[in-house]
């Protein structure tokens, strides 16, 4: 059994916090399957991430030569990488596992790959084990709890809309979002998660009122709070599926756009576009949050979250890593 692993990601500007997140929720799942084994993280990380990963009591560093972690299996989850780069890491290590999202490389030489993606067991890789689909989405075990309460209990009011467009919002596209839902709606709670935002406070709009809260660790806080969540298309739109909560995304990039129009086909989010829309057709935006909003595509979303999730997913996967 595997007793030594690197998680190699980053969590920067470029890019953002999805690749640390998931990575992060693979390493715990592992601990609190295996508590013994020994779990590093290599990389470039924000202060955010580095508070995360002392408080699960996970070392950092940052290096490009891993020759002295050969012994270590290698969990590679990172998209500015070449096969260069693949072909070098594998050079250097004995196990090599990626994370990958569009199957772009040749990764016949890796020991498994795994793509978590929604369909992602339709497509063809050439490594010899693969770990494909919704069914190994490393979900934070925390979320689990408010998967179970909203698969039984089906809100009648709406009140509370949540909005979080991601770790890497540089073009302030919540903010933006804000101000068209309070143009589409009345008597709403508006919440925004903004990486800016240093201490939670409210103020009155024309039509609703916004509360700015910081981004926390404990983002299952704010899940369990939300009636209705608008993502920014990255990982955070698979979460709120989870715990079943009505969501719609608009994208950051044509990358999460195209997953997003996936996940719209399966009616596990609504598809808003891309951010840019904010700026270049704000009433295309007004009009797709009143499509979304009506109540037979929001129990939709409800409905196929509940039937398209597998609950322990994320111990399924972390077993999956422990074996090779």
């Amino acid at each position: 059994m595997t007793s030594k692993i690197i998680f190699q990601c980053n969590a920067d500007k470029q890019s953002g916090l999805g690749h640390f997140t998931r990575c992060l929720n693979i390493a715990n799942s592992v601990k609190y399957l295996e508590s013994n084994v020994e779990l590093i993280f290599n990389g470039n990380f924000n202060l955010f991430a580095t508070t995360l990963l002392s408080s699960s009591d996970i070392p950092f560093i940052s290096t490009n030569d891993l020759r002295e972690y050969r012994e270590h299996m290698l969990v590679l989850d990172d998209y500015n990488i070449t096969q260069v780069d693949i072909d070098a890491i594998r050079q250097q290590v004995n196990t090599f596992i990626k994370i990958d999202d569009f199957n772009n490389f040749d990764l016949s030489k890796l020991d498994l790959v795994i793509n978590f993606r929604l369909n992602a067991e339709m497509m063809t890789y050439t490594s010899p084990k693969k770990c494909l689909g919704l069914e190994y989405f490393p979900f934070k075990l925390s979320l689990r709890d408010i998967r179970e309460k909203n698969i039984h209990t089906e809100k009648l009011e709406l009140q509370n809309i949540f909005i979080f467009i991601g770790g890497g919002d540089e073009t302030n596209a919540g903010k933006k979002l804000v101000r068209i839902v309070d143009e589409t709606v009345s008597n709403k709670q508006i919440f925004l998660v903004d990486k800016n935002t240093s201490r939670q406070h409210t103020q009155q709009l024309s039509r609703n009122s916004v509360t700015y809260l910081p981004l926390i660790s404990e983002i299952e806080k704010y899940y369990s709070n939300a009636d209705i969540f608008i993502t920014g298309g990255g990982l955070s739109k698979y979460e709120v599926a989870y715990c079943c909560i009505p969501n719609a995304a608009i994208s950051q990039n044509e990358g999460q756009a195209v997953d997003t129009q996936i996940f719209a086909k399966e009616n596990l989010t609504y598809d808003m576009g891309l951010v840019e829309l904010l700026d270049s057709n704000p009433e295309l935006v007004k009009s797709s949050i009143q499509e979304f909003l009506k109540k037979q595509t929001l129990e939709r979303i409800r409905r196929n979250a509940v039937e398209k999730f597998e609950t322990s997913s994320t111990l399924k996967l972390a077993k999956q890593l422990l074996k090779v």
